[in-house]
């Protein structure tokens, strides 16, 4: 059909489905062409810059993976966002995969690795709030959680927040708690931490 007025364009649908059944080539090496995809709302497109030789997503516009769209990666002004019930990173390599995380600022502050439990109003003590589990196998090929590093909530009370941190160790079979450690109890006293710790302890 007719291109709109203004447009200077080699081939214009302005309607219906178009099938290309052999392959699809969209400039040649080493010059390349800008290829813009528009969503249904504005601002939300997906365009392959050729100069700068990347795919770019624009703000909340989204890509998915699975066919319920199981898993969803998108980008806001504040934050890049994976989500997906499981993640998994798998390599081959000895001493691999490794994770980084790496702050370049030039001050003395760290970056940050946060396990947040939100359950939204109904919160309650001994929420477990996240958990690290060291996983190995047996010699019946099954896995077992070797030790794991866990912290709870102990007290809600606005200004009066205690939280507890626990080390669980797989022993005969087991896993149980090793170390604990938790507020005295005693109202305030912010220089007071209770450790509790099960079976011998061997400082060298």
């Amino acid at each position: 059909s007719e291109a709109p007025t203004g447009f200077n364009y080699a081939l214009f649908v302005d309607n219906g489905a178009s099938r290309f059944d052999g392959a699809t080539q969209f400039g040649v090496d080493d010059t390349g062409v800008d290829v813009t995809f528009f969503g249904a709302t504005s601002g939300r497109d997906m365009l392959w810059d050729q100069a700068a030789n990347r795919l770019e997503f624009k703000d909340n516009t989204y890509l998915s993976f699975g066919t319920g769209a199981d898993t969803q990666m998108y980008h806001t002004g504040g934050g890049f966002y994976l989500i997906s019930d499981t993640f998994y990173i798998n390599s081959s390599t000895s001493h691999r995969p490794l994770v980084q995380i790496t702050n370049t600022t030039d001050d003395g502050n760290p970056p940050y690795l946060d396990l947040i439990k939100n359950r939204g109003s109904n919160r309650h003590v001994n929420d477990n709030l996240g958990v690290i589990r060291h996983i190995g196998f047996n010699d019946a090929a099954q896995s077992f959680v070797a030790t794991t590093i866990m912290a709870q909530t102990d007290d809600l009370t606005d200004g009066q927040e205690d939280g507890t941190f626990i080390v669980k160790v797989m022993t005969y079979g087991t896993l149980r708690e090793w170390l604990t450690t938790a507020n005295s109890g005693t109202s305030n006293n912010a220089n007071t931490i209770d450790a509790t710790m099960s079976g011998d302890l061997t400082v060298v």
